[in-house]
């Protein structure tokens, strides 16, 4: 879950990555940005989060051409006070303002061991896991909380008025982070109730992350869905601790030792083969390196859209 400018290896994730890259820069978008952006795509479909995969390709590029999101932002510390950070990302994609704010969440980890960044004018960041699992991989705690665009029902109420937000956690480990990544809408543009959770419970912890991502950042808690040309107008809340401003580190490396063996050594129900720990599944994704086959109607959306702006599609079988 790595947020490193490098783009994964692999026959299709080489071939479709110079293809996403060229493409967002063909609609602005600078070549560190493009990549960091095409990053984010490539290992969100690597880990089945298809959603903001290279399906979400269309509607980037639609917004950066339409004006709604800055294909040059100047992302900027616009107030700092201990360990709190305030960012505005002068309407960036949400993915190019979450890699200025890890760097300034790490930058100011140190020495007090906490740090605090709020931002402002900001997208949707997709898979929000990602971001907390490289902060875990430093051997920090990363918490993130992301507003999001009002898909989602309130406890008892008709019409979409909760955001789609979006929570995640990693705690270090001397394996593999621990990464809780919990999102409210399976597909974008969806309307539902706020699962996955029962009924207000759901409804709490989407408000909840709306409260603390947006109205602390300076949005509001959410935003409607607007279109291309409008300013999402989104906030994230991102903190990192540093473990051993608690206890010693080979203290916490045995308590994670010891919690992860009392997992590992529960009874399965019938059917169940293990027990996994959250961000597990994805992790070992992750590191099949290439990307799963594009469904058919996946790349003739993809196809026709480098054809419209003038940027060769690769041409590879697809396996069946």
């Amino acid at each position: 879950m790595a947020t490193n400018s490098a783009l994964p290896e692999g026959r299709r994730t080489t071939t479709l990555g110079s293809f996403v890259r060229g493409c967002l820069e063909a609609a602005g978008l600078g070549a560190e940005d493009a990549l960091t952006v095409a990053r984010a795509m490539l290992e969100a479909d690597v880990m089945g989060i298809h959603r903001y995969g290279m399906a979400w390709l269309p509607d980037i590029v639609g917004r950066l051409l339409a004006g709604g999101s800055n294909p040059s932002p100047h992302v900027e510390i616009v107030r700092r006070f201990g360990i709190v950070t305030v960012l505005d990302a002068d309407d960036a994609l949400g993915v190019v303002a979450m890699r200025h704010a890890v760097g300034v969440a790490l930058d100011a980890v140190r020495p007090s061991g906490f740090s605090c960044v709020a931002i402002r004018r900001s997208g949707e960041i997709g898979a929000a896991g990602r971001y907390v699992g490289e902060i875990a991989q430093r051997g920090l705690v990363g918490m993130l909380m992301a507003s999001g665009p009002r898909r989602l029902l309130p406890f008892g109420g008709l019409s979409p008025e909760v955001g789609d937000a979006a929570w995640a956690i990693a705690a270090p480990d001397v394996e593999r982070p621990v990464v809780m990544d919990i999102g409210f809408a399976e597909d974008a543009g969806e309307v539902r109730p706020s699962a996955p959770f029962a009924a207000h419970k759901g409804y709490g912890l989407a408000l909840v992350a709306g409260v603390m991502a947006g109205v602390l950042s300076g949005e509001r808690d959410s935003a409607s869905d607007v279109s291309d040309d409008m300013p999402e107008g989104l906030g994230q809340l991102l903190i990192v601790l540093d473990p051993q401003q608690f206890r010693a580190q080979q203290e916490y490396d045995q308590s994670m030792a010891d919690l992860k063996g009392a997992l590992r050594g529960s009874r399965l129900m019938a059917g169940a083969k293990r027990i996994s720990l959250p961000g597990e599944i994805e992790e070992e994704a992750e590191g099949n390196e290439d990307l799963p086959a594009p469904s058919p109607d996946l790349l003739e959306r993809l196809a026709a859209l480098g054809h419209e702006y003038g940027v060769t599609f690769p041409a590879f079988e697809v396996e069946t």
